[in-house]
């Protein structure tokens, strides 16, 4: 009896271990699909930002005849976003899934991971240059030729490349350790003073977050201001032509050729733009408030949603940089058209961001001809104004009362 009764409790005591053995085993291989998933999630993402963010450049390089300085700016916004996809991403999944074994060595460690900072500063900042290129623009409409805009805006592009790096990645050498312990490796930010760590962590919010959101809110609200005033004016101003059908041949104005274009350039713009800084303000803002909790709140990297959290900072991060020309395919029908005829393996010609789409030969030659035509109707308007204007100055000359055209066509030339 007390050996089947030892007996039976062995079995007992093996069937437990049994359960819980299967019981970890099982979890494990859910945690295992979890983790597998997350990681193909997060390379779907970046696999299609990538390629979307090659097209960008590619539409922009290829048509040069119509790339102007925010089209230039957009084409470094997308090289930025590919240094975050095909650079940092997979090295930040390296970092995450071995933290205790840097497989790169000790060179790309203490002088090359460093540099990845960069292309963080230029992703933000070349978003703040857009904006303020915008407000310029509308403010202060200087007429400059494209071909020196496009320089303005190169070394614009190269000025936030150098501060990028000199403000973001040069800090970070002086910082960065490279330690093997056995066969453990590790390549990571020391701090031997704390207050320096607070400082830097603070800069970077700063820096990377907090100023270029309310940098780039200010001039918009400041452009959207502007804009609603000037379409008013445009409105009154239509209103008073109709009023004088000579006034309405001329359409010599301020604000109905050079200025008219110019708005309507802002307009699509800002219809492009505002969907970006609504998804960058959305999605850099978890990673800039996450760094500064775990600065003065060290109990969150023991919480048991700790992982969940890190992941979500990740995620938000490859979206970033993996949206703009999602955003730019749905608000620019111009953009759409470039990104057809690259993947049918068209050459991409004729086609501006800013603009409604590719223009065929048909539709340049019938523009060409009514601006001709419109040309020679305002020359002959010019004439008629001209030989009006001449009899109302004799009309007013001997007292006879003004009529309202005469009133209106006095007030537009001078």
């Amino acid at each position: 009896m007390e050996d089947l009764t030892f007996n039976h409790g062995n079995i007992n005591g093996s069937s437990n271990h049994t359960n819980n053995f299967t019981n970890v085993t099982g979890n494990t291989e859910k945690l295992l699909e979890l983790e597998a998933f997350k990681i193909i999630f997060e390379t779907i993402v970046a696999l299609l930002g990538i390629i979307g963010n090659i097209a960008v450049c590619v539409v922009i390089t290829q048509n040069r005849k119509k790339r102007s300085s925010t089209e230039y700016l957009l084409r470094n916004l997308a090289i930025a976003d590919l240094g975050v996809l095909m650079i940092i991403f997979p090295l930040a999944i390296i970092k995450e899934k071995m933290p205790f074994h840097w497989p790169f060595g000790k060179f790309t460690c203490l002088y090359l991971y460093p540099i990845t900072e960069t292309f963080y500063g230029v992703s933000v900042w070349t978003i703040v240059s857009i904006a303020v290129e915008r407000y310029r623009h509308l403010f202060n409409p200087i007429k400059r030729g494209r071909q020196r805009a496009l320089k303005n805006a190169k070394r614009l592009a190269a000025g936030i490349w150098i501060g990028s790096f000199l403000v973001f990645s040069a800090p970070t050498f002086a910082w960065i350790e490279f330690m093997e312990l056995g066969e453990e490796r590790f390549c990571h930010l020391y701090f031997k003073d704390p207050k320096v760590q607070q400082v830097y962590i603070l800069m970077l919010f700063f820096l990377w977050y907090a100023i270029p959101v309310s940098f780039i809110v200010w001039t918009y609200i400041a452009i959207s201001v502007q804009l609603h005033r000037s379409n008013i004016f445009l409105k009154t101003m239509n209103r008073v032509d109709n009023l004088s059908r000579e006034i309405s041949k001329r359409r010599n104005t301020p604000f109905s050729g050079t200025q008219k274009r110019r708005l309507q350039q802002n307009k699509k713009v800002k219809k492009i733009l505002t969907p970006v800084v609504l998804a960058f303000s959305i999605t850099m803002m978890p990673v800039n408030i996450f760094r500064v909790v775990i600065l003065y709140w060290h109990e969150v990297l023991f919480l048991p949603s700790y992982p969940l959290l890190i992941y979500v900072v990740a995620l938000c991060v490859v979206v970033n940089s993996s949206i703009n020309p999602l955003i730019y395919c749905f608000v620019s029908r111009g953009i759409r058209a470039g990104m057809i005829a690259l993947f049918k393996g068209k050459a991409v010609k004729g086609i501006s961001f800013m603009g409604d789409g590719v223009r065929s030969l048909k539709e340049r030659i019938s523009l060409k001809m009514r601006r001709s035509k419109l040309s020679s109707v305002e020359e002959e308007g010019n004439l008629e104004l001209k030989q009006r204007g001449s009899q109302a100055s004799k009309k007013s000359e001997s007292g006879s009362p003004q009529t309202l055209p005469d009133r209106i066509e006095e007030l537009h030339y001078n």
